[in-house]
């Protein structure tokens, strides 16, 4: 999920887009240099993004930014430099809204900001996809157990550790 929220960049007007969905924030390669940002020097690390455009992106610049959300938040962080034309010059992912105190609301699709400023969370085309209705949640139980949509149901789990191949990526 995603929200678009007024800000600055370095003090420059821009519009930022809160996405859920990006682990990394990313600043636009055109919006550095319009910018003029240096690279943060010898931070001796690269990085594989896909989801924005077709194939993977692979960078190793970084940059030290000074983001303002709604006028008065201010927040010092370093982000990635991509050519990613996501249609917006910055975009904070999880490892900004984490720290920063954004507080995500996923049932009523909103997010707030530090000093009680609620956005709405817009979803993306995927999950727009994705029907409303039964899903299947997996559990082991001897029966499946099926849940409404922003239904609950109780069930207990089991007192052994699963294997690890359980989880194996």
């Amino acid at each position: 999920m995603r929200a678009m929220v007024g800000g600055a960049v370095n003090d420059e007007q821009t519009t930022i887009l809160l996405d859920t969905d990006a682990n990394v924030s990313i600043i636009w390669e055109r919006f550095v240099k319009k910018l003029r940002l240096r690279a943060v020097p010898n931070h001796g690390r690269s990085i594989d993004v896909q989801g924005i455009g077709k194939g993977t992106l692979t960078t190793k610049r970084r940059v030290l930014v000074k983001v303002t959300l709604e006028g008065r938040l201010e927040y010092e962080l370093e982000m990635w430099v991509l050519p990613h034309n996501a249609g917006v010059d910055v975009v904070l992912g999880m490892d900004f809204m984490i720290p920063a105190g954004v507080r995500l609301d996923l049932y009523r699709s909103t997010a707030m900001l530090p000093g009680e400023t609620t956005l709405t969370l817009l979803k993306s085309k995927k999950m727009e996809a994705t029907p409303v209705g039964h899903r299947e949640v997996p559990c082991r139980s001897p029966r499946g157990l099926r849940v409404e949509a922003h239904g609950c149901a109780d069930f207990s789990l089991q007192k052994n550790r699963p294997p690890a191949e359980t989880h194996a990526l």
